[in-house]
């Protein structure tokens, strides 16, 4: 099953009816989180980290879960990863669809 937007979450219980007919996203999808404004400096550390306030030249990882800065679907869990992140389904869903 294809599914606009990637893949859902869904109880294991859950049955899915495909609509073959459908022209792209639903209207009911919920638009991409607005993301951050853009850094004005030059950020010294690798993509996923940001300079360390405490400590001079040294980087720390971004907890992009925490401030809520992924795009993971709602049905799905957000987990921090050094440098990113990934999503997965929570204990008890399956995975449906194609990840984009």
């Amino acid at each position: 099953i294809n599914h606009y937007g990637g893949y859902l979450c869904l109880p294991r219980s859950a049955s899915v009816i495909s609509d073959t007919h459908s022209e792209g996203p639903p209207s009911n999808v919920p638009h991409p989180r607005p993301r951050p404004p853009p850094v004005h400096f030059e950020n010294p550390c690798p993509q996923g980290y940001q300079p360390d306030a405490l400590v001079h030249n040294s980087c720390v990882d971004v907890d992009e879960c925490q401030y809520d800065i992924h795009d993971c679907q709602p049905s799905q869990e957000c987990v921090n990863t050094p440098g990113g992140f990934h999503c997965k389904c929570p204990d008890g869903c399956r995975k449906i669809g194609r990840a984009h």
